[in-house]
């Protein structure tokens, strides 16, 4: 066996070897949960309810709930990738000054969440309590609302429902999509546990689409959200914030105008 045959089956070793492990460990590059102990005390300055769904598969999914005054409606909020509740919390003053009460929850393994992480069971989880909000609330009036990796999520969920609006903050076209550009050598569409294939159920939405995106993100590319975008723009509306980044749009006028005119 020469220097070549052993070179050439040494890379193609290695290169099973990065393909094996990301498939089995994709979860720990995708989700980076905190984990919160039940007996944890929230400083929120605002009221707030704690509320525990028991959904399918097993799952045990914690939320926490702001009741706005004289409530317009509600705000399903389906958060990023990284934290908890602990640190999601604070967005519920940008939806409460609008009229509205908000529902956050946090995914399996997150905060004071349990249950197995599938694609499947996290999509299960997220029809189930909408399911129980619509015992609260008319349809009508929910706002499904994805941030980040929660936009997956939420367009799902909204393909299958009849919401007010669904708005998605910094969306992707799919996980696929974003992952080709750090691994372009790899069949990412067999290897992907978790595909979330948001440009396939987008087409499905019958509500108003809103997306806010800014232009400097470099988690979710802009591109990608352009190109989700793309495939249904006959009924989203669009906000390119232009210095905006991942995690900081809140803070320009686009937000709140989009804010505006989904909620008022």
């Amino acid at each position: 066996m020469n220097i070549w045959t052993i070179t050439l089956l040494s890379g193609v070793l290695i290169y099973l070897g990065i393909a094996v492990f990301f498939y089995f460990y994709q979860s720990s590059f995708l989700f980076h949960p905190r984990q919160t102990a039940l007996d944890y005390q929230y400083d929120f300055s605002y009221p707030y309810k704690e509320i525990f769904f028991d959904t399918p598969n097993e799952g045990k999914i914690h939320a926490l709930k702001f009741e706005a005054e004289n409530s317009k409606g509600l705000v399903y909020y389906l958060h990023g990738n990284a934290g908890s509740l602990r640190d999601w919390g604070w967005v519920y003053p940008d939806f409460v000054a609008h009229g509205y009460d908000i529902l956050l929850i946090d995914y399996r393994t997150y905060g004071k969440s349990t249950g197995k992480l599938s694609e499947n069971f996290m999509n299960e989880d997220v029809l189930f309590i909408y399911e129980q909000m619509k015992k609260e609330y008319r349809e009508e009036a929910i706002v499904i609302y994805g941030r980040s990796i929660g936009t997956g999520m939420a367009t799902k969920l909204a393909s299958s429902v009849n919401a007010k609006a669904l708005v998605l903050e910094s969306p992707y076209y799919s996980i696929a999509d974003i992952a080709k550009k750090l691994a372009p050598f790899f069949p990412l569409d067999l290897m992907l546990r978790f595909k979330f294939e948001s440009f396939k159920a987008i087409q499905q939405v019958k509500s108003p689409i809103f997306i806010i995106h800014g232009k400097n993100d470099n988690v979710v590319p802009f591109a990608s959200g352009w190109k989700l975008y793309e495939t249904a723009k006959d009924k989203i509306r669009f906000y390119a914030v232009e210095q905006g980044q991942h995690n900081d749009l809140q803070k320009f006028s686009e937000f709140e105008e989009l804010l505006k005119e989904v909620l008022q």
